[in-house]
């Protein structure tokens, strides 16, 4: 399926709204009017083929200027996108299906396999927080930069990685069952706020360490290579 395609797909998306009787006008949950809601998707889906693309483009820039962190790059390309996920879920065809050779039950297994659990389980709003949250999770199980934590020394970071992904899951949780547990909106945005601090922290260290070790592999393997020449 082309790009072009994709992209007129999810515009031609229905989005979902609500008449509000003071105003008589048509908006969704967040308040947005059809026009600025519209607009919000079709930013969302360039942010999103930009986050696919730029970075190999990036990869054939002049020598001399500084690339961009793979890391972070990583993380752009391949980190969770819950909601643009379930909207594909939702509008996929058969078309796509045949094409790649896949049946629908194989693409709820591979959401489940990204975010631990059924679409289902995600149905519902969906504040900016939570989304955020739920996809720094799918970060933590399968971004390689957190995957990757085999050396002897990772243990800690092993254990801090598995603490952010328990209280990204308990705020998931909380989230879904706001009717029993009340769950306010600035506990979200607070939630979130820090388990994103300590993300970025952990990650950043996690990050520093790898480089390190890079450069004394690179300066081990060429002293071996001169005390080779030298023989």
């Amino acid at each position: 399926m082309s790009i072009r395609i994709a992209i007129q797909r999810e515009l031609d998306s229905p989005i979902p709204l609500e008449i509000r009787p003071e105003t008589r006008m048509a908006g969704n949950q967040e308040g947005l009017g059809l026009i600025d809601a519209k607009d919000l998707q079709l930013r969302s889906i360039q942010q999103h083929m930009d986050n696919v693309h730029a970075p190999e483009l990036l990869k054939y820039l002049p020598s001399g200027i500084k690339r961009p962190d793979t890391y972070k790059r990583n993380e752009l390309v391949h980190a969770g996108n819950v909601i643009f996920d379930l909207d594909f879920l939702r509008r996929v065809d058969s078309v796509f299906l045949v094409e790649n050779k896949v049946q629908r039950h194989d693409l709820l297994a591979a959401f489940r396999n990204r975010y631990g659990d059924d679409p289902e389980a995600f149905q519902g709003y969906l504040p900016a927080e939570v989304e955020r949250i739920i996809n720094l999770k799918s970060s933590l199980t399968h971004l390689w930069t957190w995957k990757d934590l085999k050396r002897p020394g990772d243990n800690e970071h092993i254990s801090k990685r598995d603490a952010l992904i328990n209280m990204c899951d308990t705020a998931i949780r909380r989230w879904f069952q706001r009717t029993t547990h009340p769950y306010s909106m600035d506990e979200v945005a607070s939630t979130f706020a820090d388990i994103r601090n300590r993300y970025d922290i952990e990650r950043e260290c996690i990050e520093k360490e790898s480089k390190s070790l890079g450069k004394f592999q690179r300066l081990r393997n060429k002293v071996r290579g001169l005390k080779r020449f030298k023989k």
